[in-house]
Order: C-alpha cells, then structure tokens, then sequence
C-alpha cells in the first residue's frame, strides 16, 4: 500500500506549518470541532511560550507584527491548495511503497534481511521500520553521484547509510514506542500464533515486536506517516538533505584527490587511495541544512576529518601558532594540516594519546596554560570538552568556531561608573580566563549533583543536567524507554600517564607558568601585534561563530517537539518549537534586539538542525538576513575587540587572571567543607595569653580593611565581590560574584559590617553595610527580579529568603536603621504560602525551618501579626511533612531519604526553630514534634565517643565535630533551650558536646560552618547559658591563638587543599564570619549569637 495523489495532499496540508499558514492565503475552515482545535492549540501555545501569562503572549505576537485575532484567523485557515507535491512527501511515497515489496502478503514472510548499516550487536530503536527508508535514500545517491559513488567502499558507505538510520530513529522513536505500546496490549491476552520458522530469531520474545513491524511494511507505514503528519514532514525532509549533502561530500572528495594526496601525505606506493575504506557520520551538530562532520580513514590507516564549513579559522589560527612558535617560547605548540576548500575542508585527525613520563605531563599542563593565555586574548569561548584533545604532551583545540566571539550590544562593558557593583562582578568574569570554557567551572542541577564539562578537566562518568533516552531491551517485545541523565563518556581531552588520568591538582603551578609565558610573550610583541602587516592578519579575514544562545536550549526544545502529541499536524510542532523564545519573553518588556534572530532559528529548528549565526571578524553585521534585512547586532567588529584586549594587557591584569586561574582549578579539586586534617592540639593552648576585647576587636578591623580593598565598586555606592564561594547544597566551590544570601553572599558581609559599626561606631563600617545592601534593596521592590531571585534561593535562613529577612532585620537593629527594617518586612512579604508550601528542603540552610527563626527575629523588632502568621504556616508545613524513620520516630527526610541529625540540616535546628515557634504561639504540636526530633537524634547518640550519628545506619567514619554537623551545632541546640527546658538529659548532652569539642581542639580549618571559630561559638554560648565563664575564657584563648597564628602566617585557613593565600570573603566560610566571631568573643553581651539566628 502506498499513498495516492489525494493521500498526499491531505499529508502535505496537515503538515503544514504555523509560519506557512500566516504568510499564505487560506480557505477558512469554520465549525465547533475546528474552533476546539483552535482554542487547544492557542492554549497549549501560550503555556509554553508564556508560562500561561496572556498579556506576556500577546506581547510575543506583537514582536512579529501579529495579533490574537490574525492568528486564530490563520489557525481556522488550510492552505487553497497545493500546487507540486514536495520532495519530502515523494520520497514517503516511495519509501512506503518499497516496505511494501521487501515483503510477502502473509504473516509467514520473512523481514528482509538487515543490511550492514543495520548492525544487529549494535541494534537502534525501531531500525527495522526505517530500511525502506533508507534504501531509498541510498538508492537517490546512487543515481545522481555517477562514478564518484564508487569512492567509498561498501563499509564506508554504510557508515553514512548508517548515520541517516540514527537520525530517523532518533526522531520516530517515541511515536513507534506509542503504537507499539498499543499493539503490545491490544494482543495481551492473545496467544501468540504463527510459523516463526522464516524469521530471523525463534526467540518467543520478539515476536511481538516482529509482528508490529509486518504490519508497517503491509500497510502500516502509510497510516502511522498520516497519523503523525509533522514527523512524516520531518522524517522526509531529513531524508532529502541526506541525499543532498551525501551527493554534495562526494563530488568535493572526487574534486580534492589531488589536493587531499599532497596535503595529507597520502601516496605511499603500497596503498591505493580510494575508495576509502571506513567512515564514520554525525561527529558534530547538525547545521547547515542537516551538515555534519566525518572522519574518513584511507587504505593505508590514515584518517581525516571532513569538516562541510569554511576551515579559514582553524587555517589562520595555526598559522598564528606558528608564529608564536618562533617567539623563543621554551616550549613549542603543536599545529595540524589544513586544507581549506572555501566552503569546506578537511583537516587532520588529531589522536588522543599517552605521556610517556611525568616530564611530560608537566609539559602538557604547561602547554595548557600557554593555549590558554592565547585563547584568552583572542576573545575565544566555548572551549569544552569535546574540542580539545590531549595528544601525548600536546593538548590540540580541533573547533576553532567559538574563536574571537563578538559581543552583543547590549553586554555592558567594564565600566564600572556605568553598571552596579554586581554586574561589574559578573562582566570582570565573563571577560576574564574563564570565559574560554577551558578552565574548570561547576555547573549544578536542582538536586545538588555537580559536573564540569571543561576542556581541561571534564572526566568521564560526570552526570550532567541532560536527560536523555535509554532503551532497554532494543528491538523485543520487552523493549521500555526510560530516561536518564547523560553521562560524559570521553575522555580524550585528559593527559594520561601509565594507563591512567592525572591529577590536575599536581599540575596547577606548570599551567600557569605557561599562561604568564604567553600572556608576557603577547605584551613584548604588543606594537607587532597591533601593527598594520600584523599576525592577526589572516585571523581577522575570517568567519567567526556567534553563539546567541546556548546549545542545550535548542537541544531541549528539539527533544520536546519529539513528542507525540506535537508530531500530528505541522501547527502543534511549530508551536513548540516557539517555545524557545520562552525565556526572552519572560525577561524582555519590550522587543529583544536579538529578536529578527529567533526567524532564523526557527529556520533552522524546523529541519532539525541547530541554528547557527556567523559575521566577519570585522563586521558589525551578520551574514544571516532576515525579513527585516541585515541584522545590527554589535557595535564594533570581534576584531576592535581582539586588538582591544591586547593593548589592554598589563601586569596587574595578568596578575588577575592568574588568580581566576589558580581559584578556578582549585575549585575542582577542593574537598567539600569540614573534610580538613590539620590539627592543632589543645595541650599547646594551655599557656597561651588571651587577646583584649581592644585587640580583637582591631583584628576584625584588619578583616574589614581586607574586604574594603578588594571590595568591586560602583559610582552608584554599590559593592559586591569575587569569591570561591561554597555552594552548600552541592557540597562544591565555584568562583562567582557573590550572591545576596547571608551564608557566604554579601548579606553575610554586610550583616559584619554592620556588626562592626555597631561596637566600634565608625561611621565608614556604617556605609560599607549600606553600600553591600544597596543592590538588594533596590531589587526587592522590582517585582520581575524579586520573584525570580524567590523563585531560584528557597526559603531558609542561610541561603534563601529567610537569610534576607535576618540579614535585614539584624542591620536595622545594629544600625538603628527603620528603613532597612522596612526593607526586611519587604523581603518577608516573598515567603508566600504557595513557596512554603512547595519546600522540599525543611532544614534551616534552605527550608522552612530557617524561614521560622527568620520570621521571629523580625517580629520580634516589628511585632506584626502577619509575621507569627507566616512563621506558623511553616510550622505546619513541617508537621505534615514529617516521615517515619528507623528508629520509630518521625523527622524530615532528605531527597535520598536520610533524616539527618545536626544543626544546620537536621533534627537539631529543625527542632530548634519549633521549640522557638511554641515560644510564640504556645501551639502544643509545634512543641511535640521538637520533642520527637530530639528523641530520634538521642537514638543515635553515640557514648563512646560523645557524638551523634549523622543518620541512621550511618558509619562511625561518617560523624563530624562541627557547628553544620555533629555535636558542636548539636550541643549548641540544646543550650539554646537552656534553662527553659533544663532536665537532665539535656544536661548531659550538653556536657557530652563540649567535651568532644574541648577534645579536638584546634584543626586545619578555621571558618564558622565547619572550622574552629564555628566550635568556638559553642563555648561563648555555654559560658553565657550556663553561667560558667570558664567556657569563654577557652573561646577566648582559643581566638587569640588563631590571630596571633593568623599574624605569624598571613592569613587564616580555610580548606586543607588550597593555599592560605586564596582570598574567602564571605560569613560563614570566610574572613567576614571570623571578623565577626572575633567581636563575639570580645563582646558577647552585646551581639547575639549569629549560629543560633538569635
């Protein structure tokens, strides 16, 4: 069966696409069941472009001169007519029509036998169905390549053949598993019947399977491609550009035999040239009109890499290497053969090899650095994983397409009189070594789980943030489709040393020594460089690659539209492919710059491809036009820009750009938090004469002149910084421009400032609080910002809304400020029902229980009933999530499912917070459910050695002795109670936390969260609840030994696997929180302890 001229039609016309209906007369079709579909199609399109926001939609139409009426108009409209049947619909036709006679007319025929593309060990979803389809393909090639077909041997062919069997597979498979899901129930109860001698296994377990794909070829397809109009638009159109750029890559190979064999050194006498013996396809995004990169390898073993793109860039920029090569560099960069054909080349295929000894490992990372001080200055991004290849001591970039990156106009330029200070932050790193994609940076999911993707430290096994398909069982009739995240799988960007990859961290000092040789090199020939007959020369003659969005984006959008429910008319697959846009139109009021852009992505999203833009390096045009004409984009070429960076090296910049290096590689092999092993014994404590409150005090000075010093600021008064700032729910650091929250943002800075200005009265102090303040103020009356910052921080006193409110609250209070109190009502109206009702973290860091303590502190200066309402909406929030745990009592389990014991994640805090909500409300359950957390925490009480299992069935290596974890913040609880529910266990407990505490002593690490000042804080409290001054005069003599430590070696420390010199600014994992701890220590009676929130 295949389909009729009228077939066809009707297939075209449903098909049709959103865009072809508006630019074409129309024949209306009118009645309830159209109107329906209508209204369905509206509905679902404003979901997912405006998150169901009307005005935002209407908005988004106006951008393309359309309005609601003139949609729907086009929406009940089909097309008049059909003047040719398109080359996609002829080849369906076609293929339907073979399917058909590959096979017999009974149930007993045999499926035809899988061709070499098809490898049976290697098997794809459903590659059964698409034979016919690709034969037909196969079959075009051939009668439009002549001779030039005979170039690849059959392998090789296959190779191709074999990449137009993944995209078709890839792009049907949901639809197939949808019917085949169908046809599985609907023959459940059937006993399985039939002759399966003729097929090609007589394993009952596909017999199902091979019983679906019978019914396609006798007749199936045709009402599957009718069904699915979109994908049959799709699978046609893919088809046909297969055939196009397959015809295209063998006239280019037969017109470059001479070329290729003198380029490529590819005439020894014992091999023939052709035809080429394997290949493999689809090694690169799809652009282009459905381009991809290919490796050929030539009888004699040799490989080359076809690349359908102008390789000017790649030529130019080896040329520039080797120019650099003869600056008297101590170590020379490895260049690769070129051949560029204009619209197309081949390039050499670069392996990934071993180092043969530890000098060559030092070699290879130093080599990085000099490629990276060169990427650097040629404004160049986007250098992952996948672009560099670690050849022996040579690391090689293979894409050069992300070189020289222009820059939109709206990208605000380091000025930092014209933007705030956190902007300013953000632009210094965006423009620094990191933008290259080269260095090390932690990108992490909602559920806390990191990856780095890096071209010099991805490693394989990484789980990103893509989910992707995962096919079980392939080609039976238990065939299931499940999802997972994917996972790096190479690893030809790491050096290898005995078999093994090598540790970054014993390689940090070699990869900067080569950046400063380079980047030196740079500024010594600076007047060569920026001179007319420059080496840049052929650099800036090329083409250079506009990223305007990030890839996964339309990776995402093109998965989606996938989808049965978006592939049965062409209306539905444009309206999802729309939603691309979504995020400019939640952002942008007005029409985006870059919108005439988004014609060309669609463009391009609609046959599949990625979109891709492209300008001359010394053009503010782009090559694309759109209706709208030549698209303006920039306000000067990549070139100005490239010459701009390059006058402006200097010293102090490089000085910079090493620091963001050495943080940035830091970041990736730092420990999490708490995790030190140094140790300072209490016995060298015992003589040690204790600082006056006067000393410490001029202590925390010195900590807040470091922090002014570095501070990034702006004519507007704001501040912000850079810092390696701890990500706690990932457990990993990143260097980023700090955030607004109190744990390690600059609310945290400025809640010490203002701590500082209240002992000392120093009007400065004063002024650096309000200018750290300044920004987040400011945005908590921006409702776009306010919610979306909500939205992205959670709730909880540390790092969510909650450590807005206190950080607030706390400043009015020590600056005697009603404005800032103000501010903290303003940011206490975020924490909604609906936000404490979707808490899924409970804890005091980011949950509910943080919101409570931050919700009474501030009631407590304002006295507002709204506030003790809200606190108690969190209270019963955690009341009904509770879960039952091993040891018969309830707690707040985790994603994993572990209920943590501990303080700052855990049963302690989270009691706490309800033993301080009683206190307001006098509500029975919120006292009852304290009680039971304390009950499962004493259940893992361990005696021996005075400490509390961090959860159940947790080892004893597990267990922490810190303020976040273990009994330090546990025993802190329970003197926080003190003496209000004084009894003896209490008591005990609290004896047991400070004697485990007093034991260790002094470690390695010195910061609030997970450090000695964090302990310490336990002992200022039991000194002060206890009535037992004892206890603070160790706290005492303890915070002198670190100054006075601290005055010896420079600096204070905070993790055991990063120089004492790596700058922390931040509260409580930083030299802000021990500012503050210092003036606690002098004054306890006169600031509150900031590790209760009290």
């Amino acid at each position: 069966m295949s389909f009729s001229p009228e077939e066809l039609v009707a297939l075209v016309t449903q098909a049709t696409l959103l865009q072809e209906r508006l630019g074409g007369p129309g024949v209306v079709v009118n009645g309830p069941e159209q109107d329906a579909r209508v209204q369905a199609a509206l509905d679902q399109w404003v979901q997912l472009v405006a998150k169901a926001d009307q005005a935002d939609f209407e908005k988004r139409l106006a951008w393309d001169g359309l309005t609601l009426d003139s949609v729907r108009a086009a929406l009940l409209s089909a097309p008049a007519r059909v003047d040719s049947i398109p080359g996609w619909a002829t080849l369906l036709s076609d293929a339907v029509h073979l399917a058909r006679s590959l096979l017999g007319s009974t149930l007993e025929d045999e499926l035809p036998i899988l061709p070499l593309y098809a490898d049976p060990e290697h098997a794809l979803p459903y590659q059964d169905v698409f034979i016919p389809f690709v034969e037909v393909a196969r079959q075009r090639v051939l009668a439009g390549a002549g001779a030039t077909y005979d170039l690849l041997s059959e392998v090789a062919h296959a190779g191709l053949e074999r990449g137009l069997l993944e995209r078709l597979t890839e792009l049907s498979a949901r639809c197939l598993e949808l019917e085949f899901s169908i046809a599985r129930l609907a023959h459940r109860n059937r006993p399985a019947s039939g002759n399966l001698s003729g097929w090609r296994t007589t394993e009952p377990s596909r017999f199902r399977y091979q019983s679906f794909v019978r019914n396609l070829y006798q007749g199936g397809l045709a009402r599957l491609l009718k069904e699915y109009a979109a994908l049959a638009r799709l699978i046609g159109t893919v088809m046909e550009l297969w055939i196009e750029t397959t015809r295209e890559f063998l006239h280019r190979l037969d017109a470059d035999q001479v070329a290729l064999t003198q380029g490529f050194q590819l005439d020894p006498p014992a091999y023939p040239l052709f035809p080429i013996q394997e290949l493999k396809s689809n090694l690169s995004d799809f652009h282009h009109r459905g381009r991809t990169v290919l490796q050929i390898t030539f009888a004699s073993g040799t490989k080359v890499i076809y690349k359908p793109k102008d390789v000017g860039l790649e030529e130019a920029f080896y040329q520039l290497i080797d120019w650099m090569n003869h600056q008297s560099l101590r170590l020379p960069l490895r260049t690769f053969a070129v051949l560029n054909r204009g619209r197309y080349g081949w390039v050499e295929y670069v392996p990934h090899r071993p180092c043969q000894s530890e000098e060559e490992v030092h070699r290879y990372y130093q080599r990085a650095g000099m490629l990276l001080a060169l990427l650097y200055a040629l404004e160049a991004t986007d250098n992952h994983h996948e672009n560099i290849i670690a050849c022996g001591e040579h690391p090689v970039l293979i894409d050069m397409e992300a070189l020289m990156h222009q820059r939109t106009s709206r990208e605000v330029r380091l000025d930092a009189g014209n933007t705030e200070a956190q902007t300013h932050a953000a632009e210094l790193l965006n423009q620094s070594v990191l933008r290259t994609g080269f260095l090390p940076i932690w990108n992490f999911r909602a559920d806390g789980q990191s990856f780095d993707g890096s071209g010099l430290s991805a490693t394989p096994g990484q789980e990103t943030g893509v989910r992707v398909a995962r096919w079980d069982q392939v080609n039976t009739d238990q065939m299931a489709l499940q999802t997972e995240y994917y996972r790096l799988e190479h690893a030809a960007n790491l050096p290898t040393l005995n078999g093994q990859p090598v540790s970054l961290a014993d390689y940090i000092d070699s990869l900067v020594v080569g950046f400063q040789e380079v980047y030196e090199c740079l500024m010594t020939n600076n007047a060569v460089l920026l001179g007319e007959s420059t080496p840049l020369e052929p650099l800036f003659a090329q083409s250079v690659r506009f990223i305007f969005r990030n890839t996964g984006r339309y990776f995402k959008t093109l998965e989606n539209a996938l989808l049965p429910k978006f592939l049965r008319n062409g209306i539905d697959r444009s309206i999802v492919l729309d939603a691309v846009n979504a995020p400019l139109v939640e952002a942008d009021a007005t029409r985006p710059m870059g919108w005439p852009l988004t014609e060309i992505e669609r463009q391009a999203l609609e046959i599949h491809d990625i979109p891709i833009f492209t300008l001359a390096a010394t053009s503010e045009v782009l090559d694309d036009t759109t209706s709208e004409g030549q698209i303006h984009y920039f306000d000067r070429p990549v070139a100005a820009l490239v010459r701009e960076r390059l006058a402006s090296l200097s010293h102090e910049d490089m000085e910079q750009q090493i620091a963001f290096i050495r943080a940035s590689l830091y970041s990736r092999v730092m420990r999490p938090a708490g995790s030190g092993d140094w140790y300072y014994a209490a016995a060298e404590l015992n003589n040690t004469v204790s600082l006056s409150a006067d000393e410490l005090v001029a202590e925390a000075e010195t900590i807040a002149e470091g922090l002014q010093q570095r501070a990034i600021r702006s004519r507007d008064g704001s501040l912000s910084w850079i810092a390696l700032g701890y990500v706690l729910y990932a457990k990993r650091y990143r260097l980023q421009p700090m955030d607004y929250d109190l744990y390690n943002g600059s609310g945290g800075i400025a809640f010490f400032f203002a701590a500082l200005a209240h002992i000392t009265k120093q009007p400065r102090y004063h002024e650096m609080c309000l200018g750290t303040l300044k920004l987040l103020r400011h945005h908590l009356y921006e409702p776009t910002v306010h919610d979306r910052l909500a939205e992205r921080i959670g709730l909880g006193i540390a790092t969510g809304l909650g450590s807005l409110v206190y950080t607030l609250a706390r400043c009015a209070s020590f600056l005697n400020d009603p404005k800032l109190l103000d501010d903290a009502l303003q940011a206490a109206r975020l924490i909604t029902s609906e936000r404490i009702e979707a808490d899924e973290h409970f804890d005091l860091a980011r949950g509910t229980a943080g919101a409570i303590l931050a919700l009474l502190t501030l009631h407590q200066q304002a006295r507002s009933p709204e506030l003790l309402e809200q606190a108690r909406l969190c209270g019963e929030h955690l009341l009904r999530r509770r879960s039952p745990t091993e040891t018969g009592h309830q707690a707040w389990a985790l994603s994993d499912g572990k209920c943590l014991t501990g303080f700052l994640h855990g049963a302690a805090g989270i009691a706490y917070a309800l033993f301080c909500l009683h206190d307001e409300t006098d509500e029975v359950a919120f006292y009852e459910a304290a009680q039971e957390a304390l009950a499962y925490e004493r259940a893992l009480f361990v005696p021996e050695i005075n400490n509390w299992l961090p959860y159940a069935g947790a080892p004893t290596k597990a267990i922490m002795t810190t303020w976040c974890h273990g009994a330090p913040g546990i025993g802190l609880a329970r003197l926080a109670n003190w003496p209000k529910r004084a009894d003896e266990t209490t008591r005990e407990e609290i004896e047991c936390a400070l004697t485990s505490t007093q034991e260790l002593g002094l470690r390695g690490i010195d910061h609030l969260c997970c450090g000695n000042f964090g302990r310490m804080e336990l002992l200022t409290v039991a000194g002060q609840q206890l009535s037992e001054p004892t206890w603070h005069d160790m706290a005492r003599r303890w915070a002198s030994q670190l100054v006075r430590r601290k005055q010896e070696q420079g600096n204070y420390l905070f993790s055991p696997d990063i120089p004492a010199d790596i700058y922390q600014p931040g509260l409580f994992t930083g030299n802000a929180g021990i500012g503050y701890a210092l003036l606690r220590v002098a004054y306890p009676d006169q600031l509150p302890s900031l590790l209760l929130w009290n």
